[in-house]
């Protein structure tokens, strides 16, 4: 480890790690570069994706996550989650609902 990482002429051992010493650590290597050494760690770890890497990400396509779509008042459009997730109770995918006005929905 490098003089930063060292504590008493001694190398600090990862317990002994704070967040913001683990936290730099982390940011030294691309989310790339961790994956495949958390997936063979005996750890509990997930690296957080972007939307724009969730919308790419393999399973979530396979699966048609993304393949939803809601509508803005301005008729813009995103990905949405299915509400429910469950695919049995799922709208279309093609379908894109309209989101209401804010309040709109009040009696």
């Amino acid at each position: 480890m490098d003089a930063e990482h060292q504590h008493s002429g001694e190398e600090k051992k990862p317990e002994h790690f704070g967040m913001n010493e683990f936290s730099d650590v982390l940011s030294e290597e691309h989310a790339d570069e961790w994956r495949p050494l958390f997936a063979t760690a005996d750890c509990c770890v997930t690296i957080m994706a972007t939307l724009e890497e969730a919308l790419r990400d393999p399973h979530f396509v396979e699966r048609g996550l993304f393949a939803h779509r809601v509508a803005g008042p301005t008729g813009a459009t995103m990905p949405a989650l299915p509400v429910p997730i469950d695919p049995q109770f799922r709208d279309d995918a093609g379908a894109v609902k309209v989101v209401p006005k804010l309040g709109g929905d009040k009696l």
